[in-house]
């Protein structure tokens, strides 16, 4: 996570509002089907709503600003760099 704090407070401040948008969406859907914030849901239940924002299943009301599958490419392109980029940006180091 902090590499994506970095990232956001640094070279990739256009971003974000759709990871403030997408963060506010996935709550929202969180507390809806389940009446609790995304954080707080038991590992199954968060895979199986990523899975829902990844397909677009998700209730549209919750997300504004955003779209559920644009914010969850968003999600899987910063892990990405997170983990495969240099760690002189911050990423994580890699044996």
């Amino acid at each position: 996570m902090a590499f994506i704090d970095r990232q956001l407070a640094t070279r990739r401040r256009r971003d974000l509002a759709r990871w403030r948008a997408g963060i506010r969406g996935l709550d929202a859907t969180a507390r809806r089907r389940h009446g609790r914030p995304y954080a707080e849901l038991p590992f199954e239940a968060q895979t199986a709503l990523l899975q829902d924002v990844e397909k677009g299943v998700v209730e549209a009301a919750d997300w504004s600003g955003v779209e559920p599958a644009a914010f969850f490419g968003l999600l899987r392109d910063y892990t990405m760099m997170g983990f495969y980029g240099d760690p002189r940006t911050g990423a994580t180091r890699t044996a």
